[in-house]
């Protein structure tokens, strides 16, 4: 394999990465967004029912931060870094959009 292939891989390997995280950490938000109207339905919930939804929210929050700035990190390497960053930023917030509204819908559904 030549140079170019060995970094074609590993653009596409971190872009499949990024992508899984970002797509759980949407349904991580989704389920924490659910988690906080119905938690008196779980397991043990009768104790800890107003904070379970909202700590499912904060990991899931945290963690899309924390991927979002891993995916900034590796742009400052690319010819205008600060653009990608924006449509990285953007599509971050159309797909964790369209997956909690996905959640919603299977929610209401579910009732």
């Amino acid at each position: 394999m030549t140079p170019r292939d060995h970094r074609i891989q590993s653009i596409a390997r971190d872009v499949f990465e990024h992508a899984r995280n970002l797509v759980l950490c949407a349904t991580l938000l989704g389920l924490g967004l659910v988690a906080r109207e119905r938690s008196a339905d779980l397991l043990g919930a009768s104790r800890f029912q107003g904070v379970i939804g909202w700590g499912v929210i904060a990991v899931a929050a945290s963690l899309a931060l924390l991927n979002l700035w891993v995916g900034v990190i590796r742009f400052k390497d690319w010819k205008h870094w600060k653009l990608w960053s924006v449509g990285l930023l953007a599509l971050y917030g159309l797909i964790t959009t369209r997956i909690m509204e996905a959640m919603a819908l299977l929610h209401l559904h579910g009732r």
